[in-house]
C-alpha cells in the first residue's frame, strides 16, 4: 500500500514523457490533442490520489512521506496545473494556429515542462530530506524559468531572465542556509534530526535568516517581491496565473518545512520578525497595486499582499494555525484562477 504514495507523482512524469514522444510522433493537425492529453494525466493523477493514496505513511526510509497537510497540497497543485493546462489551450492553439505557434512556441514541450514544475511540486510538498526537499525545490523553479520566458518577445524574455537571476541568487541563500543547519546537525539531512538543533548557537540564527530570504523569494514577501510585477507582466498569461498560485503553494511548503520541521522549537522567537514582515507585505502590495495601469501588474502586487495575510499564520500555536492557512489557500487558488480565466478570456476577444 505504501507504493500508492508516490502514485501522483509517478503519473504526472509519466504524462510528460509521453507528451515528448507524442509530439515527435504527431502529424500537425493533432498536435491540439497534446493540450488533452496534459490535463487527462493531471485529471488521473487526481482522481488516484483521492482514491488511492493513503493520508499516512513513508517511503524511502522515510524521505518521502504523507500527512494530511501533504495531501492537501497535493490536490492544491494538481488542480492549479489542470486549470492552467485547460486555460492555454485557446492561447497556444489560437484562432490562427500557425500563429499562434510563431508567438508561443511549441505546444509538446509547454505542456512537458509545465507538468515537470508539477511534479517538482508533489516531490517538494513529500520531501523530508534536505537532499530531496532541494532537489525537489530545484525541479519546481527551473521550469518555471523557462515558462516565464515562453513568449517570443522582449518582455516576457526581460521576465524569464530577472527570474532566473534572481531565483539563483534565492536558491544560493537557501542552499547555504541549509548546508549550516547541516553541518550544525553533524551531518545529518533528515527534517527530524534537524529539528532537535540547540537555537543557542549563533550560527542557526545565521541558517535561520538565509532560509527566510531564501523562502521570502519564493513567497514574494517585502523586500524579496521586486521581480514579481515585471515577470507576471511577461510572461504568458497563463504562466502568469500558474505562477501566482503555484509558485506561492510551494513557497508556502517550504515555509512549512523550514519553520515547523527545522524552526519549529524556535519559532516563537520568530514571532515580532513574522509580524513585521507580514504586515509590510501586506501594506505595500496592496498600496502598489492602488497606482497600477496594467492588469497583470495588479495582479502581481495582490499575490505579495496575498503572502503577508498567508505568513499571518505561522505567528502563534502551529496546530490552530495550520487548517486555516490550508483553508486560505484552497479559497486563493480558486478566486485568482478565476480572475485570470476572465483576463485570458478577455484578452483572447479583444487583443487587450
Amino acid at each position: 500500500m505504501m507504493e500508492m504514495l508516490i502514485l501522483p507523482e509517478l503519473i504526472v512524469l509519466g504524462t510528460a514523457f509521453a507528451i515528448i514522444l507524442a509530439d515527435l510522433f504527431i502529424a500537425e493537425r493533432h498536435r491540439p490533442l497534446l493540450g488533452w492529453l496534459a490535463v487527462l494525466g493531471l485529471a488521473a493523477a487526481a482522481v488516484l490520489a483521492v482514491a488511492f493514496v493513503p493520508m499516512e505513511g513513508q517511503m524511502f526510509g522515510g524521505r518521502f512521506a504523507m500527512d494530511s497537510v501533504t495531501w492537501w497540497f497535493k490536490l492544491l497543485f494538481l488542480a492549479a496545473a489542470l486549470i492552467t493546462a485547460l486555460l492555454s489551450m485557446d492561447l497556444l492553439e489560437g484562432r490562427a494556429t500557425a500563429a499562434s505557434t510563431s508567438r508561443y512556441g511549441f505546444r509538446g514541450e509547454y505542456y512537458a515542462i509545465l507538468l515537470f514544475t508539477v511534479a517538482g511540486m508533489l516531490f517538494l510538498a513529500s520531501a523530508r530530506d534536505l537532499a530531496t526537499l532541494y532537489v525537489s525545490l530545484e525541479l519546481t523553479t527551473i521550469p518555471l524559468f523557462i515558462l516565464a520566458a515562453w513568449k517570443k518577445d522582449a518582455f516576457s524574455t526581460e521576465a524569464g531572465l530577472k527570474y532566473l537571476v534572481l531565483g539563483a541568487l534565492a536558491s544560493a541563500l537557501l542552499l547555504y542556509g541549509l548546508g549550516i543547519f547541516y553541518g550544525l546537525a553533524g551531518g545529518a539531512t533528515d527534517l527530524v534530526s534537524l529539528g532537535r538543533l540547540d537555537p543557542a548557537n549563533a550560527a542557526f540564527w545565521l541558517a535561520a535568516a538565509l532560509v527566510t530570504a531564501g523562502v521570502g523569494f519564493k513567497m514574494t514577501i517585502v523586500p524579496f517581491h521586486f521581480w514579481a510585477a515585471d515577470v507576471y507582466q511577461g510572461a504568458p498569461t497563463p504562466v502568469t496565473a500558474y505562477l501566482s498560485v503555484a509558485s506561492k503553494g510551494a513557497g508556502l511548503v517550504l515555509m512549512f518545512h523550514l519553520f515547523y520541521r527545522i524552526l519549529g522549537r524556535s519559532l516563537g522567537d520568530l514571532t515580532t520578525l513574522l509580524a513585521v514582515l507580514a504586515a509590510t507585505t501586506m501594506t505595500v502590495g496592496n498600496l502598489a497595486a492602488v497606482t497600477q495601469k496594467n492588469i497583470k501588474r495588479l495582479m502581481a502586487f495582490s499575490a505579495v499582499s496575498q503572502a503577508g495575510y498567508l505568513i499571518m499564520g505561522f505567528i502563534g500555536r502551529g496546530g490552530e494555525n495550520v487548517p486555516a492557512m490550508i483553508f486560505y489557500m484552497v479559497i486563493y487558488v480558486v478566486t485568482n484562477l478565476a480572475v485570470f480565466s476572465a483576463i485570458i478570456i478577455h484578452s483572447n476577444e479583444t487583443g487587450s
